[in-house]
């Protein structure tokens, strides 16, 4: 089983289960803010995939795991779980090649305290809560990064804005899984280095409503979303966050994408 490699604002990797359980059908999938890639990583491969994200630390980080793995699980193996590490890579995170930037982000959102990249939030020290030592993960991480490899060697990786990509890929056979960073109103803070406008949210709604083939679009309770969307399916699952703060997960499904997977026993999953 895949584990996570990433440290990410909102990353799906336990509700992933959940989100691809309401995917039907498709021959292209299409993920225009990839972030993590929690759900890419979870769901079956299909002939055509596109991994998107403006993110160009993001970009670079999963294009060098794709091709040169070997080299960044080594570079990340001999890099220790330091408060010096970390601040050097938060400083100077643009500094090196490609391979040194991704060691370089990998550390920052590994070693950071708290679940945002868009601002510095500090080097995360071992043992503060209990039994709780996230040098243990770090120590995983290159084995995790190897074994990703040939799963995102069949993706197409791309560094352009979203809306571009959703454009490109409006296809009856194209199944858009879209997670943009949350309306600002339904959180306390910034997360993203890239964040939205509710103005941006509007214009990728409309263009969602125009996709030819399946969409299913995540967020938190959000009356801009249900607005524009109210003939959209809707559904819920209940999810703790960062420190354990309760919220509601939410999917928006258009009609396309209503027709849900089967399973062995010809129901819905």
């Amino acid at each position: 089983m895949i584990e996570p490699i990433a440290k990410y604002p909102g990353s799906k990797w336990l509700l992933a289960p959940w989100i691809i359980s309401y995917f039907p059908e498709h021959k292209i999938y299409v993920e225009p803010y990839m972030g993590s890639a929690a759900v890419f990583f979870q769901k079956k491969p299909v002939a055509h995939e596109v991994l998107n994200d403006l993110n160009g630390s993001v970009v670079n980080l999963f294009r060098v795991i794709r091709d040169r793995g070997d080299e960044l699980a080594q570079a990340v193996y001999l890099t220790p779980w330091s408060e010096e590490e970390y601040h050097t890579a938060e400083k100077n995170y643009t500094d090196g090649d490609e391979l040194e930037q991704a060691r370089r982000f990998l550390v920052r959102i590994w070693q950071a305290h708290g679940g945002t990249i868009s601002q510095i939030s500090g080097w995360r020290r071992n043992g503060l809560k209990g039994n709780v030592y996230p040098n243990r993960l770090w120590n995983k991480l290159p084995e995790r990064l190897l074994a990703v490899v040939d799963r995102l060697k069949m993706a197409e990786i791309r560094n352009r804005p979203a809306l571009e990509i959703i454009k490109s890929y409006n296809s009856p056979d194209a199944l858009l899984y879209v997670d943009p960073p949350y309306v600002l109103s339904t959180r306390s803070r910034k997360y993203y280095l890239h964040e939205m406008t509710d103005s941006e949210h509007i214009e990728l709604l409309e263009l969602l409503n125009k996709h030819q083939g399946p969409a299913v679009l995540s967020g938190y309770p959000c009356p801009l979303y249900d607005d524009r969307l109210s003939h959209w399916q809707r559904v819920e699952m209940p999810t703790a966050g960062e420190h354990g703060k309760k919220h509601i997960e939410v999917l928006w499904l258009n009609s396309k994408a209503q027709h849900r997977q089967l399973s062995l026993f010809g129901e819905a999953i």
